[in-house]
Parts: C-alpha cells; structure tokens; sequence
C-alpha cells in the first residue's frame, strides 16, 4: 500500500489537492487479546477491517499499518470531512456488538489525522498523525485528534 500511498500522495499535490492521513488503533486490544485470546483479537482486527473498508471512499486507501494499527490515505479530503469519515466509521462500530463466546464486548478506537502540508513526505505526514493518535490514546482513548 505504500508504494499506492506515494502515487495518489504525489497527484493531489499535482493537482494542489488536500489529502489527509488517518491512524486508527483500537483501543484496549492487549486486554482483548489477553482476556479472550488471539483468535477474538484477530476477530477484531478484521471486524474493524471490513468496516473501514465499507465506510471510505473507493478512492481512498486503507490498510493495517502493524498490529491493531490502520492507516488510510483520504485523497482531496480536507480534515473536516476527515473527521466526518472517522465519526461515521465509529458510529457504525459502535452499532456492533461484537459477539465472542456469547459475550458482547464493545470496541473502540482512537484514531489522529493529519492533513498533508506543502513539501511534506509520505513519513513526516503519518509521524503527525500518528503523534495526534498519542495524544487521543494519551488522553483517554476513544477520541479523534488532530495534529498540531
């Protein structure tokens, strides 16, 4: 996906359009997978997947960055509607139970965006949003951030 990423990155600023770059994580999920076990975390993992995926745009790019991470790429997407695309990926998760060994548990995520500023590489726009993913797990969990 990286190699997409740098490709849709380079034409909007071709075309001098806004792109932002999201992180999401989900919050609590050593405690899911220490509590339930690792298949429940995989479970998670590709519950969240399917609902990203369903959620964004087909020009937009998603992907599992490592672990309980997702990056998505939002081409000629400013960071107000950014914020609209996490808000309705969140309240969709939030819709579902997730469902494990007839226990419902409740998954949520904090996520940082960052909007690409001029003459900023593919690292330096997911470094900022991903110290504004810091800041939301840092101050509570379940929030969406913005870089500063």
């Amino acid at each position: 996906w990286q190699e997409r990423f740098d490709e849709m990155h380079k034409l909007c600023v071709r075309r001098d359009k806004p792109s932002t770059a999201l992180m999401l994580d989900i919050d609590h999920f050593k405690r899911i997978n220490d509590t339930y076990g690792h298949q429940a975390g995989d479970k998670v993992i590709k519950m969240l997947a399917a609902l990203i995926k369903r959620c964004v745009r087909e020009t937009d790019l998603a992907g599992r960055y490592g672990g309980e991470e997702f990056v998505i790429l939002l081409p000629n997407t400013d960071l107000g509607e950014a914020v609209m695309i996490l808000s309705r990926i969140r309240r969709n998760l939030t819709k579902k139970f997730f469902l494990h060994e007839n226990m419902r548990l409740l998954i949520t995520f904090s996520a940082g965006l960052a909007k690409y500023q001029p003459g900023e590489q593919q690292e330096q726009i997911f470094k900022r949003a991903d110290e504004a993913l810091y800041r939301a797990k840092k101050n509570g969990k379940n929030q969406i951030l913005e870089a500063l």
